[in-house]
């Protein structure tokens, strides 16, 4: 059977049509109801002529439809925008995942003057001030206690004081001219250097060791030549230091309480720069402008640079360990036809450098196994968004070792500096390095401790 007003097949005997509605008694009267539309009207259409087939139901909602070339362009632009977020916050993020407390000099009244600066901070704090030269800082391993040389009471001499700058006191050491101080990595030592002569007459330096609070001052070397830079072994027995008392500087080794003095190799060039490995297994040291590690006893001595063989050619000096002995920092003073430039490279155990940037002298340091702080001359630097510009005056610098070393991140940050740049008439600026002052500094240390006051 066909209904006669949509011609949909419905059973035979049916009293009307499920699809449209109509009543056939009702429809064959010509007397239309609310559920039935007049006769020859379209299904779902009020009054409409209906000729043929009436017109189909209206259709259903579209399905949804994955469409590649709407999501590719979205997934790019989301990636781009990442890009430059991570790219413009890496100055903030670095801060923030590097902790530790660095004490700096600073010159900015035209005197030297101590700073100290956590890393999670913005502005270093102030933590003396004195018309006199404050220099020569080390921090204790607590990052607490900061000794110190000031000239302040005429001769130079070592002060400490928290790393606040709350309890400033002048250390009770040997009388004459006392620099060079170094606390114990247990922090109850403290090894310095002390000219008897003081300002006058030839340098006579010697090498001291005394408790943390000045007394009890051991004189290690015991001797009329010159010696100086002492270096602390990781358990704090034992000290390396230099020494011309054989007409040439050489590196001796004493343990703390002044016994087993003897020379750590028995090489004739002259050796400086001492730096015992943090597992304490090895120690480092500078001769004729190359690094060399040996073991503790001077066996096996080994160069691990070739400076002399490099084009340009390169002198390496002062070599710091990482935390997992696996590397050195170094200084690399490289010549060329326009003089000498300074450099920070990270020397690896085979000899490969890596990592290379301009450096100042002043002092490095691993804050980890990825971030080292040093001074640094950048011209511009990042900061959230926008490209700083810097005096010229050197500045206290974070280089992220990881980033400096990953190859496909290079010409990405070389872009996105580019167009940082493009933006804001800036140099393009070193994606892996945070500068951390904007006032200059001279020389640094640092500790994993806070600079807030102690609790």
């Amino acid at each position: 059977m066909i209904c006669p007003n949509c011609y949909n097949e419905i059973p035979d005997r049916s009293p009307g049509c499920r699809r449209c509605g109509v009543n056939f008694v009702a429809w064959a009267a010509g007397e239309p109801s609310k559920k039935s539309p007049k006769k020859g009207a379209a299904p779902g259409k009020k009054g409409g002529q209906g000729k043929g087939r009436a017109a189909e139901a209206k259709p259903a909602r579209e399905r949804w439809r994955f469409r590649p070339r709407r999501w590719a362009m979205g997934l790019s632009l989301l990636a781009v925008m990442g890009w430059l977020a991570w790219w413009a916050a890496a100055p903030a993020l670095d801060r923030l995942s590097a902790v530790g407390t660095v004490v700096f000099v600073g010159n900015q009244d035209a005197n030297t003057e101590l700073y100290a600066l956590s890393l999670g901070q913005r502005a270093p704090v102030r933590l003396t001030d004195s018309p006199a030269d404050d220099v020569s800082p080390s921090l204790s391993s607590d990052g607490r206690s900061v000794a110190f040389v000031s000239n302040r009471d005429g001769a130079e001499a070592i002060y400490k004081m928290s790393v606040d700058g709350s309890g400033l006191a002048r250390l009770p050491l040997p009388e004459g001219r006392n620099t060079q101080p170094l606390w114990s990595p247990d922090g109850r030592a403290l090894a310095f250097v002390s000219d008897p002569d003081g300002i006058e007459g030839p340098a006579r330096t010697e090498v001291y060791v005394a408790a943390a609070d000045g007394t009890r001052a051991l004189n290690l070397s015991q001797s009329e030549a010159a010696d100086a830079q002492p270096a602390w072994s990781p358990g704090s027995t034992r000290l390396a230091f230099v020494s011309d008392r054989d007409g040439r500087d050489r590196i001796y080794t004493v343990m703390a309480d002044g016994t087993a003095l003897a020379p750590l190799t028995s090489r004739t060039a002259p050796e400086s720069s001492p730096a015992f490995s943090p597992d304490g297994q090895r120690i480092a040291f500078i001769s004729e402008g190359e690094v060399f590690v040996a073991g503790l006893d001077g066996s096996e001595p080994r160069a691990l640079t070739r400076g002399s063989n490099e084009t340009p050619r390169a002198a390496y000096e002062q070599p710091t360990w990482s935390p997992d002995s696996s590397r050195l920092a170094v200084f690399r003073s490289v010549q060329h036809d326009a003089g000498r430039t300074l450099e920070l490279g990270v020397v690896r155990g085979d000899g490969s450098i890596e990592a290379v940037t301009p450096a100042e002298p002043g002092g490095v340091a691993w804050l980890d196994g990825e971030h080292i702080v040093f001074l640094g001359r950048p011209a511009a630097g990042r900061s959230w968004f926008t490209i700083q510009r810097y005096s010229g005056a050197p500045q206290v610098c974070l280089r992220s070792v990881r980033r400096a070393t990953q190859a496909w991140l290079r010409p990405l940050d070389a872009m996105t500096a580019w167009a940082f740049g493009l933006i804001s008439s800036a140099p393009a600026v070193d994606s892996s390095l945070t500068v951390l002052t904007e006032t200059g500094a001279e020389a640094l240390v640092w500790a994993p401790g806070s600079a807030r006051a102690p609790e």
